[in-house]
């Protein structure tokens, strides 16, 4: 169950939003990285994590975003992906999905602004509401995920992200940021 959970998280943070005009990761550096907490409910088991984005290489025109998710102190995941600097940057792109043969995402609705705290702070935010439905690791995954991003906050400028499914319920929010391990 932790490696689905893991793919699900890790699809989840690909697919935001849809492209960006500019490439948030444009302004990233090397060793830049932004944390977060993953409460997930799944079969009634309570699991609680970590996720870590950070920037292992960069040059002109791309970067390698490493992903670590860490679920009940162990390591369960780890995934590397170059970003083309040179193009906007696609959250709704499923390159490097973990195990899925198939995915969509669909925008529901518009988008619309809205303030919420996170790591202590207000920030002004982009709520998205999204529709996926793929094949996880052989099984059928069909969520409703709201995310919300920030221009404010580092890297891809996810604040907060909420995905309610069948399989499970799964709640990402940032907690903190820096350059360096």
């Amino acid at each position: 169950m932790k490696h689905l959970l893991a793919a699900i998280a890790l699809f989840t943070c690909a697919s935001l939003v849809g492209a960006q005009e500019e490439n948030p990761f444009k302004k990233a550096a090397v060793g830049d990285w932004a944390d977060y907490k993953l409460d997930t409910t799944a079969q009634n088991i309570k699991l609680t994590g970590k996720m870590r984005i950070a920037v292992k290489a960069k040059t002109d025109d791309k970067a390698t975003i490493r992903t670590t998710i860490t679920i009940n102190d162990q390591e369960v995941s780890a995934q590397e992906t170059t970003i083309d600097l040179t193009k906007p940057f696609d959250y709704t792109s499923t390159t490097g999905l973990p195990g899925a043969a198939e995915a969509k995402v669909e925008k529901v609705g518009e988008p619309k602004i809205e303030k919420i705290k996170v790591a202590g702070k207000d920030v002004e935010t982009v709520l998205s509401t999204l529709k996926l439905t793929a094949t996880v690791m052989g099984n059928p995954f069909d969520s409703e995920i709201k995310v919300w991003t920030s221009k404010d906050l580092p890297l891809a400028g996810l604040a907060k992200m909420d995905v309610r499914s069948k399989v499970a319920d799964m709640d990402i929010t940032y907690t903190g940021s820096g350059n360096g391990k």
